[in-house]
């Protein structure tokens, strides 16, 4: 069951009402505005960019894959010849999306809070190791899209090699952490290299348009 969530990583405007990195399903949504209920139980009307509730700074936006308990029972047995289809849990230790993920690739997360879900694009997760907030604690990758894949937390010199960034089309939304630092390639064809929290990523037809972006190396 594919679910629509947004979050933020600067400071709200309340406190109580909203926590950063914490990830809020939307419960309605239209071009510029939607709605989510806040840390008090509230449905909080919200802009998507210029939120006055998080010091007008901009929401992010992901359509996420809710996991669904699957019902067992005692009559049906489990058998060692069935494949499995998901690899083990790793802790998330680093705060950075582990190497050895494709840009394109299924996996499942268990957040601080006890909540677990499946995202298919791996790099725009909220990798954080915060304390403070909502975190991912572990993943582990679906079998048949696994290869060879080592945290980066890993002593051995390749796990800490870092993997060259494919160009992705922007889509008119932060795809990253504000403090991930990012290559773009303008309208113009101009190539930048900053923090994704000081680019325009608004597609507005003007020549300094974010056309392309990838991670930097």
């Amino acid at each position: 069951m594919t679910k629509r969530v947004a979050w933020f990583t600067g400071e709200p405007s309340v406190k109580d009402c909203f926590t950063p990195h914490k990830v809020y399903e939307v419960v309605r949504e239209e071009n510029t505005n939607f709605s989510v209920i806040n840390d008090k139980g509230v449905q909080n009307f919200c802009l998507k960019k210029g939120c006055a509730h998080i010091c007008y700074k901009d929401w992010v936006f992901a359509d996420v894959v809710e996991e669904v308990e699957e019902a067992t029972t005692e009559i049906v047995e489990q058998t060692d010849t069935k494949p499995k289809k998901w690899g083990e849990w790793i802790e998330n230790t680093t705060g950075k999306c582990p190497g050895g993920l494709k840009r394109k690739q299924k996996i499942k997360l268990k957040w601080s809070d006890g909540d677990k879900f499946n995202i298919s694009r791996p790099h725009d997760g909220a990798w954080y190791v915060d304390k403070g907030g909502v975190n991912i604690t572990h993943y582990k990758v679906k079998l048949d899209k696994q290869a060879k894949l080592k945290d980066v937390a890993s002593d051995t010199p390749k796990a800490q090699e870092k993997l060259k960034s494919k160009w992705t089309k922007n889509t008119g939304v932060c795809p990253v952490d504000g403090n991930v630092k990012v290559e773009f390639k303008r309208r113009d064809g101009e190539k930048v290299t900053s923090l994704s929290k000081d680019c325009d990523w608004v597609l507005s037809g003007a020549y300094w348009n974010i056309i392309k972006w990838r991670l930097v190396d």
